[in-house]
C-alpha cells in the first residue's frame, strides 16, 4: 500500500530536526571530524594524519567539492577546526595583514579581520607578507603577521589580544608558524638581528619566558654560501613539542645548531650543533630521534632527544652539504622522508639512503612539507602538482596531480578531505561520494504518496529494464526514504510516446500533498528547468523571471523562476537534468546547458522525489552527490 501520512509526517518532522542541527552546526564541531589545528597538523608539527580515506586522484574538474579566490598570492597552509577553516593573506595593496576564516561546507568566507602595517618590510619576492600559518585550540585562532606582531581571535573573528615583538628584518622574510600546547603559544620571531623565541599566555598574549637568540659564529660555512662574505643567515623554522621519556621538549632549528627547552619554564635542556647558518625547514622527530636539516647544500644531523647539555658528540650521524631542502618531511618506521626537486628517503638510525628519486611528470621543485596518511605520502610541487608515493622502502608511485597554479604551501587533511592553497585560490578536495539512488533492479530505498491512499505503489511506479516507469496518475510523488540539504543530483528523463508533466521534488517538507512544500525542478515538457516553490518555502531570483502568487489550499504562496531557455529533447529521446542545491544557491542545467537558476533558496533538509502527474514518464541513472 501507499506509505501513510502519519508515517511521513513523522519522516519530515525528524528532518526538520536534522536540518535544524545542521543549520546551527557552526558553533560546535562536527563529531567525526579531525581537525587540522596547525601547519603540520599536530604541536608535534609530525605532517601524520590518521585519516585514511583521503582521495587519491583529483584534477580542476574532478574530486574538488569547491574552489574560492583569495585576494591575492600567499604561502600559507589552511588550518581546520570544525566547520572552520582559517587562512593567513596579505593585501599588498592595503598594507593589511589579515585572518580570513572560510565556511568548510561551502568555501564561504565567515569573516576575516587583521592589521595595518605601513613600515617597510624586506622579505623574498617568492615569500610574501602572512607566510606563516595559522594555529587554533577550537576557541582561539593566533596568527603571525610578522612585524605586524601576533594576534589573536575567538572563532568569530573577535580580537582577543595582539602583541608587537618588534620588527623581523631579513632579506628572505619570515615564515615562522605559532604552536599551541596546553595554556601557552610558542613563537620564533625571527629570523633577524634580534630574533627570539616565546612562550606566551595563549589567553592574555602575555610573556611567560623568551629566549633571546644568539649571535652565531658563521665564518668557514661549507653551505651554498661557502667563500662568500654576504651570505643569508637566518631560521624558517617552525618549533615543535615532543615527548622523550616522561617528559615534554620544546625542539627548535636555529642556524648552527638544533634545541631543546623545556616548554613551560624555557630552561634550555641540550643543544645539538652541526646545522649550517641557513635552515629553512622544521626539525623532524620519530622512533625517538631527533633530525635537523639546513638549506641550500646545508648539514644534516641526527640526535637522541633526552639529553642534557651539550649532546653534539651522542649524534647518530651528520652530514656536511646533505640533500636537505626547504619543506619538512616525516619520520615513520625507523625511516625519514623527505624532498625538494627529488624525493628521498633515508634510514633514521644512519642517515644512509634507501632510495632517491625524480617524480616523472611534475615540473620545478618543492617548497612543501609531506603529509603522512596510512601508507600514502603527498609532497606538492611549486608548479600545483601533487604527486603521491607509497611510504615504502620501495619507491611506488601512486598518482600526480595537477591545480595548474603555482603554490609553496603544505596540505592540510580533515575528514576525508584535503586543503590547499595554491598561489591565489583554496581548495577542498574531496573523493567524490556519489551515491546511485536507483539501484536499477527494485525500488528500495524509494517511499510513494498519493492523493488515493488506496493506490498500491506498485499501480503507479514499477522497474522495467532498468529504468523506473510512472504511469502519470492518479498525482502523487516518488520519494527517497533519506533526506538531504546540499548535493548535486543527476536525472535522466524521457517521454515515451507524447509530451506530459512530471517534476523533480526537492528539500520536502510539511504536510504530505499533491504539491508539497518543496522546490519542484519542473520537467513539464517544453518548461523543463523552471523552478516552484510552494506554500511559502522561500527562494529568489532574476527579478525578470520571479513571480510569487497564492494558490490557495492545494499549493499556498508559490514563487517561480522561469527558465532562461528551453534545451529538451523530443519525446522517446533520453535527457538528462543536472541539479546543484548548495545552500542558499540552486542551479539546473538540462541535456549540458544551464537553463536557470535562482538564490535565497531556503535551507532545510528532506528527500528527493519524482512526480507523478499526467503522463507516463520514465527515469533512469539517478545519482547524488552529497555537498554537506
Amino acid at each position: 500500500m501507499m506509505i501513510s501520512h502519519r508515517f511521513l509526517n513523522a519522516a519530515f518532522r525528524v528532518a526538520s530536526v536534522l536540518s535544524l542541527l545542521a543549520a546551527t552546526s557552526l558553533g560546535s564541531p562536527r563529531a567525526l571530524a579531525a581537525h587540522w589545528p596547525a601547519w603540520r597538523g599536530d604541536a608535534a608539527g609530525s605532517g601524520i594524519t590518521a585519516e585514511k580515506e583521503l582521495p587519491l586522484e583529483w584534477s580542476i574538474e574532478r574530486n574538488i567539492r569547491w574552489h574560492v579566490k583569495l585576494p591575492e598570492r600567499g604561502n600559507s597552509t589552511p588550518a581546520v577546526w570544525g566547520e572552520r577553516v582559517f587562512i593567513t593573506q596579505a593585501i599588498e595593496a592595503e598594507n593589511r595583514r589579515t585572518l580570513m576564516c572560510f565556511h568548510r561546507a561551502d568555501g564561504r568566507l565567515l569573516w576575516q579581520k587583521g592589521v595595518v602595517y605601513s613600515e617597510p618590510e624586506r622579505t623574498h619576492k617568492s615569500n610574501p607578507y602572512c607566510s606563516a600559518s595559522p594555529v587554533t585550540d577550537g576557541e582561539r585562532v593566533i596568527a603571525s603577521f610578522g612585524s605586524a606582531g601576533l594576534v589573536c581571535y575567538d572563532m568569530d573573528g573577535r580580537e582577543l589580544w595582539r602583541r608587537d615583538l618588534g620588527k623581523i628584518d631579513n632579506l628572505w622574510g619570515n615564515a615562522s608558524s605559532p604552536v599551541i600546547h596546553g595554556d601557552l603559544c610558542f613563537h620564533y620571531h625571527g629570523p633577524s638581528e634580534k630574533a627570539s623565541l616565546l612562550a606566551l599566555d595563549k589567553k592574555t598574549g602575555k610573556t611567560v619566558w623568551k629566549f633571546d637568540e644568539p649571535e652565531w659564529n658563521t665564518a668557514d660555512r661549507t653551505d651554498g654560501f661557502k667563500g662568500k662574505s654576504d651570505g643569508v643567515t637566518g631560521s624558517w623554522s617552525t618549533p615543535l613539542i615532543i615527548r622523550a621519556g616522561k617528559r615534554e621538549e620544546l625542539i627548535m632549528s636555529f642556524p648552527m645548531e638544533v634545541r631543546a627547552f623545556d616548554p613551560k619554564t624555557g630552561r634550555e635542556l641540550w643543544r645539538c650543533a652541526g646545522l649550517n647558518p641557513l635552515v629553512y625547514d622544521s626539525a623532524m622527530f620519530g622512533n625517538g630521534t631527533v633530525v635537523a636539516m639546513g638549506g641550500y647544500y646545508g648539514n644534516s644531523l641526527a640526535v637522541k632527544a633526552g639529553g642534557s647539555g651539550d649532546v653534539t658528540p651522542k649524534r647518530l650521524w651528520h652530514q656536511v652539504r646533505a640533500k636537505g631542502g626547504i619543506g619538512t618531511g616525516v619520520i615513520k618506521d625507523g625511516r625519514i622522508y623527505f624532498g625538494g626537486g627529488q624525493v628521498l628517503c633515508q634510514e633514521l638510525a644512519t642517515g644512509n639512503d634507501v632510495w632517491e628519486h625524480k617524480i616523472p611528470g611534475v615540473k620545478g621543485g618543492s617548497w612543501s612539507s609531506m603529509l603522512l596518511a596510512g601508507d600514502r605520502i603527498y609532497l606538492p610541487f611549486q608548479s600545483g602538482d601533487i604527486a603521491v608515493f607509497k611510504f615504502s622502502p620501495k619507491f611506488e608511485l601512486l598518482a600526480v596531480n595537477s591545480l595548474k597554479e603555482k603554490s609553496n604551501s603544505s596540505l592540510a587533511s580533515s575528514n576525508g578531505e584535503l586543503f590547499f592553497r595554491t598561489e591565489k585560490t583554496l581548495w577542498c578536495i574531496a573523493a567524490s561520494k556519489t551515491v546511485d539512488l536507483f539501484n536499477g533492479k527494485d525500488l528500495n530505498g524509494w517511499t510513494a504518496f498519493s492523493v488515493e491512499p488506496q493506490v498500491k505503489k506498485e499501480d503507479v511506479w514499477s522497474v522495467r529494464d532498468g529504468v523506473i516507469v510512472c504511469k502519470g496518475e492518479p498525482m502523487g510523488w516518488l520519494a527517497t526514504e533519506k533526506s538531504f540539504t546540499s548535493f548535486k543530483l543527476s536525472v535522466e528523463w524521457r517521454w515515451p510516446d507524447k509530451p506530459g508533466n512530471s517534476g523533480v521534488f526537492l528539500r520536502i517538507g510539511g504536510e504530505p500533498k499533491a504539491l508539497p512544500r518543496c522546490f519542484e525542478c519542473q520537467l513539464k515538457s517544453g518548461d523543463a528547468g523552471t523552478l516552484i516553490t510552494f506554500h511559502g518555502l522561500k527562494m529568489d531570483g532574476d527579478a525578470a523571471r520571479l513571480s510569487k502568487k497564492n494558490g490557495g489550499e492545494k499549493t499556498g504562496d508559490i514563487t517561480i523562476v522561469k527558465k532562461i531557455e528551453g534545451n529538451e529533447k523530443p519525446p522517446g529521446e533520453w535527457n538528462l537534468y543536472e541539479i546543484e542545491l548548495r545552500g542558499g544557491s540552486l542551479k539546473v542545467s538540462v541535456n549540458g546547458k544551464l537553463v536557470n537558476e535562482a538564490t535565497g533558496c531556503e535551507i532545510v533538509a528532506g528527500p528527493v522525489a519524482l512526480q507523478s502527474e499526467g503522463g507516463e514518464v520514465h527515469f533512469r541513472n539517478i545519482r547524488l552527490t552529497p555537498l554537506e
